[in-house]
């Protein structure tokens, strides 16, 4: 689990007005895959000067994780079971785990995500038993609640196509320090 936040902090490019900035802000962590999310998670350090103010309700001890390629399905699927209920629980796992997190509307109070399942099926043609390109998740630390905030199932690029191939552009970064005439074996 590598914590990005931290990692942004420290890079010398980051003023120390942005530093102040986020200094309350909850730390953004980004795992390999599902083994090391579940391995990790639970010990996500939560420092004194992080902790929300206490008057203000469902102001939580909150992480946020990013999770790259994994899949998602709804926990009736899951179950095997047969029923047409609406439930706000998914199973996200890949190949090394699965853990089910609840994913709220865009309306929801207390634990609302930016897109809902409907949404992201609408937009994305996101389907239950579907493959994303990475999950944006709220883990909230102290109820060990992690709740889906955002799916992207495509990693969508504005980037123009290349004019050169691969091998002319990187023939432009090899030097040429090849001498005119090269010595003669004797």
């Amino acid at each position: 689990m590598l914590n990005l936040s931290e990692l942004g902090r420290a890079s010398p490019d980051c003023s120390l007005w942005h530093k102040f900035r986020t200094f309350r802000d909850p730390d953004i962590y980004l795992v390999e895959n599902m083994q090391d999310y579940i391995d990790n998670v639970r010990s996500i350090p939560f420092p004194w000067y992080k902790k929300p103010f206490p008057n203000i309700l469902f102001s939580h001890e909150r992480a946020y994780i990013i999770i790259p390629n994994v899949g998602i399905r709804t926990i009736e699927q899951e179950l095997n079971l047969d029923v047409d209920m609406e439930s706000n629980f998914f199973v996200v796992h890949d190949d090394t785990g699965l853990r089910v997190m609840y994913w709220g509307g865009e309306e929801e109070n207390y634990f609302n995500s930016i897109q809902s399942f409907e949404t992201a099926s609408e937009t994305q043609g996101l389907k239950d038993d579907d493959w994303v390109y990475d999950i944006f998740v709220r883990y909230i630390i102290k109820a060990d609640l992690p709740t889906i905030i955002e799916v992207r199932k495509y990693k969508f690029s504005n980037k123009k196509p290349e004019t050169k191939t691969l091998a002319e552009r990187i023939k432009e970064f090899i030097p040429q320090f090849l001498p005119d005439s090269l010595p003669s074996e004797t």
